[in-house]
């Protein structure tokens, strides 16, 4: 948006704030002299008679308690649960998409009764659903947030308890890129746990003075006097970002083409816990105003609740939605963001000690790392630190600030793997390309033909055709087929692309955290198998950093209560397997071979065994060795009841059969016969592929 345009929009912006004012202060005046019965151009809406008996037929009645249960009295915080949708308008007509399910509802005749004294007009209520797909709606969540009043009035003292609410509703499809969000105006009785109140589209705004229509008789009287310092509230407020000058334009309320203009009434009943009223009070005092004070264990917060549209003829159902008082998340957001910095902190060590190696120093260490297994972690943390910064800014609440703490650590995390994978591609970007030339050139005489000859014509073709659509794919075609760094490049701006489209489907951004986690070492597995070389990964690095990782699959994928939001799922545990058997493969490549779990005929590369069986030294021989080490000038000791030296002045523990793996791991015998010890001679292949002592060329440890 230009300057211009961003002015006009605040300007906007402004005169809508005023004409908001104007009009709340003109429906305060009205309702304040219709509840003093003065003259006022207000009118309550008479109350719906066929609503009720549909919101009893499908919510439980609140239970009397007997001093043994007990509602939660405030219930700021967030509830999520699943819904099921119901197309009021259709009940009867089976070709029309009714809901998720195919059975008629025992209360269709009362939905019958409600759309009839509603005068719903089908075709007008469809324009108002707009092309929202409703069927697919199958998840709801809830931010509430409570204002207990306080009032003298002697009508208030001998009323029922009430509280007034506020918050947003968020209805999710998966099959959706978007949410839809309602603004709730509701009130809350504590005695009986239930909840009444609007839900009108973002943007849009409740006439709060209708809210008494939907109460109770007997509690009428007493919500219509608790709605003035509502209203007062709103309108101070409403002064407050005028005077200060901090409005801002909303582009959501600017009605998007499609979007539905529903409005709802909601009716929520809470599941009574098992706590006295007493304990219960304690508890939430305890919650609001922590005094250290130890406390009965806070009971699960559950309710059912239907929402209802009169003018769309619209009915979603909630069944055992569960919440999590505000308290609670915090103190929940706040461990999490501690455990979870802890382990990003120890990611970050562990990569800058695999990267700090010496086996990470020189191009021969490189290129035994798979670049692929470093550019998949880096778009999970790239997906982490999104997520967590958008979750801690945009969210309503304080308490999510804490989560910006481990997506900093995740983007240091991202920069510092991206830059370790890019210099891996430098090493093995020419290497590949050699090998594939060599290949190409020791290939069959009429197949290497054939392949100049289609590289000439192509590269005429693009030539004659520089300039045309054709031209150009071809060209861009033989450039990422012969050019390893432009098409590195290539994917990754591809996966740039990707993972900022990431951030609008949060669904897609999950399956895509699945499928990294489940396939995150088979890259270095491939690469080791294909060169026939040990995998150049640190044991510390390979199993803590993947026990990092399944610490977030399990949290994200596995804890019921994430501060996250995402429902559990069995299926991660196949992600824990999948990432553990994949770190067993990697082991065993290092101890038993790089190809030792392929079969003979699917191997590809040569491996050469630097280990094979050796007689040992004569029992009566005055040196009980190989001979001496041509790099750290030491002997190399195999007897098995003798301890091994390792060339730097330690010693490791007694060899105890000469058939162990660990006895001819010690020794390193090159193909020129030049015998060496295994660890000396890793280290020297790091620097150079050549023989210490003949200067040959070596073949990968």
């Amino acid at each position: 948006m230009t300057g211009a345009g961003s002015e006009e929009a605040s300007v906007a912006s402004r005169n809508q704030h005023r004409e908001a004012l104007e009009s709340l202060k003109y429906q305060q005046t009205n309702y304040t002299a219709w509840l003093n019965g003065t003259e006022s151009n207000f009118t309550m809406p008479s109350e719906d008679h066929t609503l009720s008996p549909l919101v009893h037929s499908l919510l439980p009645a609140p239970l009397k308690l007997d001093g043994k249960t007990s509602y939660y009295h405030n219930v700021s915080g967030f509830i999520n649960g699943h819904s099921k949708f119901y197309n009021l308008t259709s009940l009867h007509d089976t070709s029309l998409p009714t809901s998720n399910e195919s059975v008629l509802p025992y209360w269709y005749p009362l939905a019958d009764q409600f759309l009839e004294h509603a005068r719903l007009n089908a075709t007008e209520a469809a324009e108002r659903a707009g092309t929202y797909n409703w069927t697919g709606i199958n998840k709801i969540s809830l931010t509430i947030m409570e204002f207990r009043r306080e009032d003298d009035t002697d009508l208030l003292r001998s009323a029922e308890e009430l509280n007034l609410l506020h918050g947003k509703i968020e209805l999710s499809n998966p099959g959706e890129s978007s949410e839809l969000r309602f603004q709730i105006d509701g009130v809350h009785f504590p005695d009986n746990g239930s909840f009444v109140g609007f839900a009108v589209p973002k943007g849009h705004f409740s006439d709060l003075r209708e809210l008494p229509s939907l109460v109770p008789s007997h509690i009428r009287n007493a919500t219509a006097h608790a709605l003035t310092p509502e209203l007062d509230r709103r309108i101070a407020r409403l002064n407050n970002l005028i005077d200060s000058g901090s409005v801002e334009s909303d582009s959501s309320s600017d009605g998007e083409p499609g979007l539905p203009t529903c409005d709802f009434s909601f009716h929520l009943q809470l599941k009574p816990s098992n706590l006295g009223r007493l304990l219960m009070e304690e508890l939430e005092s305890e919650l609001e105003s922590p005094t250290g004070v130890t406390t009965a264990q806070a009971p699960p917060l559950i309710l059912d609740g239907i929402l209802i549209s009169k003018n769309c003829g619209i009915l979603l159902e909630i069944r055992d939605a569960k919440g999590l008082k505000v308290q609670r998340f915090w103190r929940k957001a706040t461990t999490y963001a501690g455990y979870a910095f802890v382990v990003y902190l120890g990611l970050l060590v562990l990569l800058a000690r695999q990267v700090e190696s010496d086996a990470s120093r020189t191009p021969a260490g490189l290129s035994r790392v798979s670049r692929w297994s470093f550019i998949a972690q880096a778009g999970a943390d790239a997906i982490s630190f999104v997520g967590h910064l958008t979750f801690g800014i945009f969210s309503d609440n304080r308490s999510s600030l804490s989560l910006m703490a481990p997506g900093f650590l995740a983007c240091l995390l991202l920069v510092y793997q991206a830059q370790y994978a890019i210099l891996i591609n430098q090493i093995q970007g020419p290497e590949d390309a050699a090998l594939r030339e060599t290949a190409r050139i020791t290939g069959p005489s009429d197949q290497h033909v054939d392949a100049g000859s289609a590289t000439a014509s192509d590269s005429a073709a693009v030539l004659q055709d520089g300039t045309g659509n054709m031209g150009f794919l071809r060209a861009t075609r033989s450039r990422l087929s012969v050019e390893p760094q432009t098409r590195f490049w290539f994917l990754v701006v591809i996966s740039m692309v990707f993972f900022f489209n990431l951030i609008f489907s949060p669904v897609l951004a999950l399956f895509a955290i699945g499928t990294i986690y489940s396939f995150l070492w088979a890259p270095q597995i491939v690469r080791s198998a294909r060169r026939g070389s040990r995998p150049g990964l640190n044991k510390d690095y390979l199993i803590g950093s993947t026990m990092g990782r399944v610490f977030f699959a399990l949290y994200i994928f596995g804890c019921p209560e994430n501060v996250l939001g995402v429902d559990p799922s069995p299926h991660v545990w196949t992600i824990v397997i999948l990432v553990f058997f994949q770190v067993l493969v990697l082991l065993g490549q290092d101890i038993f071979g790089p190809s030792f779990f392929l079969p003979k005929g699917w191997v590809t590369a040569k491996v050469y065994d630097y280990h094979p069986a050796i007689p040992f030294p004569d029992a009566e021989a005055p040196k009980q060795s190989l001979g001496d080490c041509a790099i750290c000038m030491e002997h190399i000791v195999v007897h098995p009841d003798s301890p091994v030296s390792t060339g730097n002045g330690t010693t490791s523990s007694p060899l105890l059969s000469s058939t162990a793996v660990g006895l001819r791991r010690v020794y390193a015998l090159a193909p020129c016969h030049h015998i060496f010890h295994t660890q000396c001679l890793e280290q020297w292949l790091a620097i150079k592929n050549i023989c210490p002592q003949c200067r040959r060329p070596l073949p990968p440890l």
